[in-house]
Protein backbone atom coordinates (compact mmCIF):
# COMPACT_ATOMS: atom_id res chain seq x y z
CA UNK A 1 0.00 0.00 0.00
CA UNK A 2 3.25 2.79 0.78
CA UNK A 3 4.54 1.39 -2.63
CA UNK A 4 1.52 2.19 -4.43
CA UNK A 5 0.88 5.83 -2.63
CA UNK A 6 4.91 6.63 -3.68
CA UNK A 7 3.91 5.62 -7.07
CA UNK A 8 0.62 7.47 -7.28
CA UNK A 9 1.92 10.62 -5.33
CA UNK A 10 5.29 10.69 -8.07
CA UNK A 11 2.90 10.21 -11.17
CA UNK A 12 1.10 12.99 -10.10
CA UNK A 13 4.09 14.97 -9.34
CA UNK A 14 5.29 14.20 -12.88
CA UNK A 15 1.78 14.93 -14.65
CA UNK A 16 1.92 18.38 -12.83
CA UNK A 17 5.41 19.30 -13.82
CA UNK A 18 4.43 18.07 -17.50
CA UNK A 19 1.22 20.68 -17.51
CA UNK A 20 3.35 23.09 -16.40
CA UNK A 21 5.92 23.30 -18.86
CA UNK A 22 2.99 23.14 -21.44
CA UNK A 23 0.96 25.65 -20.19
CA UNK A 24 4.19 27.75 -20.16
CA UNK A 25 5.20 26.85 -23.50
CA UNK A 26 1.69 27.65 -24.62
CA UNK A 27 1.67 31.53 -22.65
CA UNK A 28 5.05 32.46 -23.97
CA UNK A 29 3.31 31.60 -27.51
CA UNK A 30 0.17 33.57 -26.81
CA UNK A 31 1.37 36.57 -25.41
CA UNK A 32 3.98 37.07 -27.80
CA UNK A 33 1.15 37.90 -30.92
CA UNK A 34 -0.56 40.58 -28.82
CA UNK A 35 2.95 41.99 -27.43
CA UNK A 36 4.08 42.39 -31.17
CA UNK A 37 1.12 44.21 -31.91
CA UNK A 38 1.07 46.39 -29.22
CA UNK A 39 4.80 47.20 -30.77
CA UNK A 40 3.49 48.24 -34.19
CA UNK A 41 0.73 49.91 -32.79
CA UNK A 42 2.83 51.91 -30.57
CA UNK A 43 5.15 53.02 -34.19
CA UNK A 44 2.46 53.58 -36.05
CA UNK A 45 1.15 56.30 -33.41
CA UNK A 46 4.74 57.41 -32.76
CA UNK A 47 5.32 58.28 -36.52
CA UNK A 48 1.88 60.08 -37.43
CA UNK A 49 1.44 63.72 -37.06
CA UNK A 50 -2.44 63.72 -37.96
CA UNK A 51 -4.76 63.85 -34.45
CA UNK A 52 -7.46 61.32 -36.02
CA UNK A 53 -5.11 58.62 -37.01
CA UNK A 54 -3.43 59.17 -33.77
CA UNK A 55 -6.02 58.24 -31.83
CA UNK A 56 -7.50 55.00 -33.80
CA UNK A 57 -4.35 53.84 -33.32
CA UNK A 58 -4.43 54.38 -29.24
CA UNK A 59 -7.71 52.64 -29.73
CA UNK A 60 -6.27 49.65 -31.09
CA UNK A 61 -3.94 49.45 -28.41
CA UNK A 62 -6.23 50.00 -25.98
CA UNK A 63 -8.27 47.23 -27.50
CA UNK A 64 -4.81 44.83 -27.57
CA UNK A 65 -4.45 45.64 -23.95
CA UNK A 66 -8.03 44.44 -22.86
CA UNK A 67 -7.07 41.41 -24.64
CA UNK A 68 -3.99 40.70 -22.31
CA UNK A 69 -5.79 41.89 -19.34
CA UNK A 70 -8.54 39.25 -20.57
CA UNK A 71 -5.78 36.31 -21.40
CA UNK A 72 -4.04 37.14 -17.68
CA UNK A 73 -7.26 36.88 -16.03
CA UNK A 74 -7.98 33.66 -17.77
CA UNK A 75 -4.85 32.12 -16.72
CA UNK A 76 -5.28 33.02 -12.93
CA UNK A 77 -8.21 31.09 -12.85
CA UNK A 78 -7.10 28.35 -14.89
CA UNK A 79 -3.94 27.64 -12.44
CA UNK A 80 -6.25 28.42 -9.10
CA UNK A 81 -8.49 25.64 -10.23
CA UNK A 82 -5.53 23.17 -11.06
CA UNK A 83 -4.04 24.14 -8.01
CA UNK A 84 -6.66 24.42 -5.26
CA UNK A 85 -5.32 27.91 -4.35
CA UNK A 86 -8.50 28.60 -2.72
CA UNK A 87 -11.51 26.44 -1.95
CA UNK A 88 -14.63 28.92 -2.08
CA UNK A 89 -17.74 28.07 -0.45
CA UNK A 90 -20.44 26.40 -2.30
CA UNK A 91 -23.73 26.79 -1.89
CA UNK A 92 -27.19 25.77 -3.35
CA UNK A 93 -27.52 26.94 -7.02
CA UNK A 94 -30.96 27.53 -8.74
CA UNK A 95 -29.44 25.99 -12.45
CA UNK A 96 -32.75 27.44 -14.30
CA UNK A 97 -32.18 30.89 -13.04
CA UNK A 98 -28.34 30.89 -13.35
CA UNK A 99 -29.37 29.44 -17.22
CA UNK A 100 -31.68 32.35 -17.67
CA UNK A 101 -29.12 34.71 -16.82
CA UNK A 102 -27.07 33.34 -19.19
CA UNK A 103 -29.18 33.38 -21.70
CA UNK A 104 -29.72 37.45 -21.17
CA UNK A 105 -26.05 38.05 -21.67
CA UNK A 106 -25.56 36.23 -24.59
CA UNK A 107 -28.52 37.39 -26.19
CA UNK A 108 -27.61 41.24 -25.68
CA UNK A 109 -24.21 40.23 -27.31
CA UNK A 110 -25.56 38.44 -30.41
CA UNK A 111 -28.82 40.75 -30.79
CA UNK A 112 -29.44 38.71 -34.13
CA UNK A 113 -28.99 35.33 -32.67
CA UNK A 114 -32.00 33.38 -31.62
CA UNK A 115 -31.22 32.66 -27.82
CA UNK A 116 -33.90 30.01 -26.32
CA UNK A 117 -34.30 28.70 -23.07
CA UNK A 118 -37.22 25.84 -23.13
CA UNK A 119 -40.09 26.68 -20.89
CA UNK A 120 -40.44 23.35 -19.40
CA UNK A 121 -36.71 24.08 -17.83
CA UNK A 122 -36.67 21.87 -14.66
CA UNK A 123 -37.50 24.60 -12.21
CA UNK A 124 -36.39 22.92 -8.98
CA UNK A 125 -33.13 21.91 -10.15
CA UNK A 126 -30.28 23.14 -7.75
CA UNK A 127 -26.69 21.67 -7.26
CA UNK A 128 -24.13 22.13 -4.55
CA UNK A 129 -21.48 24.76 -6.33
CA UNK A 130 -19.63 27.69 -6.57
CA UNK A 131 -22.05 30.15 -8.19
CA UNK A 132 -19.88 32.14 -9.92
CA UNK A 133 -17.82 29.55 -10.94
CA UNK A 134 -20.91 27.57 -12.61
CA UNK A 135 -22.12 30.31 -14.19
CA UNK A 136 -18.65 31.01 -16.04
CA UNK A 137 -18.71 27.65 -17.51
CA UNK A 138 -22.37 28.16 -18.61
CA UNK A 139 -21.40 31.70 -20.04
CA UNK A 140 -17.94 30.09 -22.16
CA UNK A 141 -20.35 27.37 -23.73
CA UNK A 142 -23.13 29.84 -24.38
CA UNK A 143 -20.47 32.24 -25.93
CA UNK A 144 -18.61 29.68 -27.57
CA UNK A 145 -21.85 27.94 -29.07
CA UNK A 146 -23.05 31.50 -30.10
CA UNK A 147 -19.73 32.22 -31.85
CA UNK A 148 -20.60 29.04 -34.35
CA UNK A 149 -24.30 29.09 -34.29
CA UNK A 150 -25.75 29.88 -37.51
CA UNK A 151 -29.19 30.97 -36.59
CA UNK A 152 -29.86 29.97 -32.98
CA UNK A 153 -28.36 27.88 -29.65
CA UNK A 154 -30.42 26.71 -27.46
CA UNK A 155 -29.76 26.22 -23.41
CA UNK A 156 -31.67 23.04 -21.18
CA UNK A 157 -31.74 20.80 -18.01
CA UNK A 158 -31.96 17.37 -18.02
CA UNK A 159 -32.18 15.33 -14.78
CA UNK A 160 -30.85 11.46 -15.36
CA UNK A 161 -29.42 8.76 -13.35
CA UNK A 162 -28.68 10.83 -10.36
CA UNK A 163 -27.06 13.58 -12.47
CA UNK A 164 -27.68 16.72 -13.40
CA UNK A 165 -27.42 17.53 -16.92
CA UNK A 166 -27.14 21.13 -19.04
CA UNK A 167 -26.92 21.23 -22.20
CA UNK A 168 -26.44 23.63 -24.94
CA UNK A 169 -26.91 23.44 -28.21
CA UNK A 170 -25.97 25.40 -31.38
CA UNK A 171 -26.80 25.00 -35.03
CA UNK A 172 -23.41 25.18 -36.57
CA UNK A 173 -20.77 23.18 -37.69
CA UNK A 174 -20.57 20.71 -35.27
CA UNK A 175 -17.12 19.45 -33.55
CA UNK A 176 -15.67 16.75 -35.49
CA UNK A 177 -15.37 13.36 -33.62
CA UNK A 178 -11.78 13.21 -33.61
CA UNK A 179 -11.62 16.63 -31.78
CA UNK A 180 -13.77 16.74 -29.40
CA UNK A 181 -11.25 15.60 -26.44
CA UNK A 182 -8.39 17.85 -27.74
CA UNK A 183 -10.59 20.88 -27.75
CA UNK A 184 -10.79 20.75 -24.15
CA UNK A 185 -6.67 21.18 -24.10
CA UNK A 186 -5.50 24.99 -23.67
CA UNK A 187 -4.90 27.37 -26.25
CA UNK A 188 -6.13 24.77 -28.64
CA UNK A 189 -8.33 26.34 -31.84
CA UNK A 190 -9.91 23.87 -34.27
CA UNK A 191 -9.31 26.09 -37.33
CA UNK A 192 -8.77 29.56 -39.02
CA UNK A 193 -12.34 30.76 -37.73
CA UNK A 194 -11.70 30.00 -34.23
CA UNK A 195 -8.57 32.15 -33.66
CA UNK A 196 -7.49 34.87 -31.10
CA UNK A 197 -9.93 37.58 -33.14
CA UNK A 198 -13.09 35.22 -33.47
CA UNK A 199 -12.53 32.29 -31.53
CA UNK A 200 -11.25 33.98 -28.09
CA UNK A 201 -8.30 33.10 -26.19
CA UNK A 202 -8.22 29.33 -26.33
CA UNK A 203 -8.94 28.87 -22.71
CA UNK A 204 -12.24 28.99 -22.49
CA UNK A 205 -13.05 25.25 -22.77
CA UNK A 206 -10.41 23.74 -21.10
CA UNK A 207 -11.71 26.53 -18.40
CA UNK A 208 -14.87 25.09 -18.37
CA UNK A 209 -13.19 20.87 -17.83
CA UNK A 210 -11.38 22.44 -15.09
CA UNK A 211 -14.34 23.96 -13.26
CA UNK A 212 -16.64 21.11 -13.99
CA UNK A 213 -13.98 18.65 -12.53
CA UNK A 214 -13.37 21.11 -9.51
CA UNK A 215 -17.17 20.20 -8.46
CA UNK A 216 -16.93 16.49 -9.18
CA UNK A 217 -18.45 16.36 -12.85
CA UNK A 218 -17.26 16.34 -16.15
CA UNK A 219 -17.86 18.02 -19.54
CA UNK A 220 -18.98 16.58 -22.72
CA UNK A 221 -19.82 17.44 -26.78
CA UNK A 222 -21.68 15.27 -28.88
CA UNK A 223 -23.96 16.11 -31.82
CA UNK A 224 -26.37 18.51 -31.30
CA UNK A 225 -30.21 17.91 -32.35
CA UNK A 226 -29.93 21.18 -34.09
CA UNK A 227 -27.48 19.82 -36.01
CA UNK A 228 -24.41 21.31 -34.80
CA UNK A 229 -22.62 20.72 -31.46
CA UNK A 230 -23.99 20.04 -28.13
CA UNK A 231 -21.55 20.48 -24.82
CA UNK A 232 -23.05 19.28 -22.11
CA UNK A 233 -21.86 19.81 -18.07
CA UNK A 234 -22.65 16.96 -16.50
CA UNK A 235 -22.78 17.03 -12.15
CA UNK A 236 -23.76 14.84 -9.44
CA UNK A 237 -27.53 15.60 -8.29
CA UNK A 238 -27.57 18.00 -4.83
Amino acid sequence: NLARTFDDMADRTSGLIERQQELLRAVSHELRTPLARLFFMVDDAQNTSNTQEKNRHLVRIDNSLNDLNDLVEELLTFVRLDGQVDSPTREAVDVARLLSDVGEVVADLYPKLQVKIPKDMENKAEIDAVSRLLRRAALNLATNAAKHAREKIVLGIEIAGGALCIHIDDDGPGIPVEAREKIFEPFVRLDKSRNAESGGLGLGLALVQRIAAAHEGRVEVVDSPLGGARFTLIFPCA
